[in-house]
């Protein structure tokens, strides 16, 4: 039986594999991202920054709302600071957006992972909880 083909707009016996067709490729990004290191680094972060979008936070907002890990090296560029702590923050999904575009300058970014890995260590010294969640 022919079939019209979705990817040359040609006509094909329907078992044919047309040479046009995209082949799916898992990213790195991907496989990171299903990975039980991951997870488990995911909510360390999380935990730290309490759940809250440091962005809103830092303009008095306290949004729990689409809290998503923002990598602020990416993958693509260090493959080794992906589980890094000191270039992981959570972010609003919006934010994450912003972030990613470049709208939210890296340095921000930086300097508000780097108050969170200060804090985090100095509640680690002396047993303290950050929030209560």
């Amino acid at each position: 039986m022919l079939k019209s083909c979705k990817h040359c707009s040609r006509i094909h016996n329907e078992d044919y594999i047309c040479p046009n067709k995209p082949t799916s490729k898992l990213t790195e990004q991907f496989i990171l991202r299903s990975t039980y290191k991951w997870g488990k680094t995911r909510e360390q972060i999380r935990k730290r920054d309490c759940f809250l979008c440091q962005i809103c936070l830092r303009e008095g907002i306290y949004n729990c709302e689409g809290i998503e890990v923002h990598h602020a090296i990416k993958i693509d560029e260090n493959k080794r600071l992906a589980f890094e702590p000191s270039n992981l923050i959570t972010l609003c999904r919006e934010h994450h957006r912003q972030a990613d575009e470049g709208e939210i300058p890296f340095e921000a970014i930086k300097r508000i992972i780097d108050e969170q890995e200060a804090k985090s260590t100095r509640c680690e010294a002396t047993n303290l909880s950050l929030c209560a969640v």
